[in-house]
């Protein structure tokens, strides 16, 4: 992040530094929060990249959290794994909806994701490419945990 550290909570347990290399090490799906028309949150998973600054997913352009996304760009999200130690990384932003770049972002996340281009999975998003949209997720502040040291034996 570009002189982003002030984006940090004070409370973060990781530095900057960290908290970059853990989203970009960590293999596992960003919970992205949208709020609907009544205010009510829904959460859903979604796979990601994290490069210059912003985390990039895909959705189809007829689901529901698109709707959502367009009509309130703004989310709360997180990156944190369901097994011990308990670490993670949590904020909150404003997602771009993108029409460009479906096909290149898809490709991408079968690589970090190591899901096989050849898989029925992968063939099948990959026809779906023109209807996908890029979401570029935006923080305006992140913060981290780490229990691992309350958890050592």
């Amino acid at each position: 992040m570009s002189d982003s550290s002030s984006i940090i909570k004070d409370s973060s347990k990781m530095t900057l530094a960290q908290i970059e290399s853990f989203l970009q090490g960590a293999t596992i799906p960003l919970r992205l929060a949208s709020a609907g028309s009544d205010g009510v949150p829904l959460v859903s998973s979604l796979w990601y990249l994290y490069k210059q600054d912003a985390f990039y997913c895909a959705t189809h352009k007829s689901s529901l959290l698109a709707k959502r996304l367009l009509a309130n760009p703004d989310c709360g999200f997180e990156v944190a794994a369901d097994s011990m130690p308990y670490c993670g990384v949590r904020g909150q932003g404003r997602v771009e909806v993108q029409e460009a770049g479906a096909e290149q972002l898809l490709t991408s996340l079968f690589s970090r994701y190591d899901i096989d281009a050849d898989t029925y999975l992968a063939k099948w998003l990959m026809s779906r490419k023109d209807d996908e949209y890029v979401l570029r997720i935006a923080p305006s502040w992140l913060t981290s945990w780490d229990f691992s040291d309350r958890m050592a034996k």
